[in-house]
């Protein structure tokens, strides 16, 4: 009797580690705070636009004289490695166009995130460096805790300006930290939900010289469409409209002239009706005279996309382009005529109705 007891609980205790050893490995991401967990998803890009501002105050001959140069470009984050671990996750992230950007190596857990100097790969090192203050918490409190030795640090929550002046309410870590003689270098970063980092603003003194960046996430958010047209569409057709605007307004976003042309039928008319003036172009045309604003970091997003007539194969629609740049800004609102072959709709026509400029204040 002994010996069958014996056996059952032996027989049960292999069952239940056989269901231990064939369950799926826990999924650390789940644990991550939504504000940083995108650093910690391999592949996953952050997009910035950058004004990069060098301000002299001795000239080439060593006399006093203020100078000023401002430069802008762009810069992708990516993130090469990402891996789990039992109790934390590891990753590295690497920027092309401005090494001091976002670069680094970064520690998180479901308490906080932490910048590493080296790959993480070892749990005492990992352990060591969650036992100092995160450089953000998974749920954040404004505090001045340092998290950098001899520097002063602070966490708040700020109404920042993402790039073209959308203001986004996010938690930022402010540091600065003391430099040759009474220079003192800072950086700001802030965080939003879902996208991580946004904002990124670096001061760093040298002497004479004072250098500073100002890097910002366009935002990207998803297109609103609203169907007014009495008929209705396949809702994959519709998913496809959204897809086409989406694609155009990234190909402008991200100065991808092909894909941009791809977005328009061969038999293209393009329209200015604006102000009484009715200036008709054919494709060629067209895209000899939007390919222009490529030359310049713009940014586009698409707003109160509205259909508005639906008939056979042919879709009429309304939108506003949002155009920024940091000089400028401008909205327009459109109308396009699109076909739809094979499902794929493609613009036969855009007629810009209203076009408004706006010089951007620095």
């Amino acid at each position: 009797m002994t010996q069958r007891v014996f056996t059952v609980a032996l027989t049960v205790l292999f069952l239940f580690i056989g269901e231990l050893s064939s369950a799926d490995p826990p999924d650390f991401s789940q644990q991550l705070s939504p504000l940083y967990s995108s650093l910690f998803e391999k592949n996953q890009t952050f997009n910035f636009e950058v004004l990069a501002t060098t301000s002299r105050y001795v000239n080439d001959a060593g006399e006093n004289e203020y100078s000023e140069r401002k430069e802008v470009f762009k810069v992708e984050c990516t993130v090469k490695e990402a891996l789990s671990y039992p109790s934390y996750q590891a990753s590295w992230v690497e920027c092309l166009g401005a090494e001091n950007l976002l670069a680094n190596f970064y520690v998180g857990t479901a308490q906080g995130l932490w910048v590493a100097n080296a790959f993480p790969e070892d749990k005492a090192f990992a352990e060591e460096i969650i036992q100092s203050p995160p450089l953000l918490a998974a749920n954040p409190a404004p505090s001045s805790k340092p998290v950098t030795p001899g520097c002063k640090s602070w966490i708040t929550s700020s109404k920042i300006a993402l790039y073209g002046g959308i203001k986004e309410k996010a938690w930022c870590n402010h540091s600065a930290c003391p430099g040759a003689g009474s220079d003192e270098s800072s950086i700001m970063t802030c965080f939003l939900p879902e996208q991580g980092p946004v904002f990124i603003e670096n001061f760093q003194p040298s002497g004479t010289e004072d250098y500073t960046f100002l890097a910002l996430a366009p935002p990207t958010p998803p297109i609103n469409m609203v169907n007014v047209a009495q008929d209705t569409l396949d809702h994959g057709v519709l998913n496809r409209v959204q897809n086409l605007f989406s694609k155009w307004a990234n190909a402008q976003s991200q100065n991808d002239f092909p894909q941009f042309s791809r977005c328009y039928d061969q038999n293209f008319t393009g329209i200015e009706a604006i102000q009484g003036k009715n200036k008709e172009y054919d494709r060629k045309d067209w895209l000899y005279y939007r390919k222009k604003l490529f030359a310049t970091n713009q940014h586009v997003v698409v707003k109160d996309l509205k259909i508005t007539s639906i008939m056979n194969t042919r879709i009429d629609l309304t939108l506003t382009k949002i155009r920024r740049s940091f000089q400028s800004s401008s909205a327009e609102v459109i109308e396009f005529i699109l076909k739809t072959n094979n499902d794929n709709p493609i613009i036969v026509q855009e007629t810009i109705r209203s076009s408004e400029r706006q010089e951007e204040k620095q």
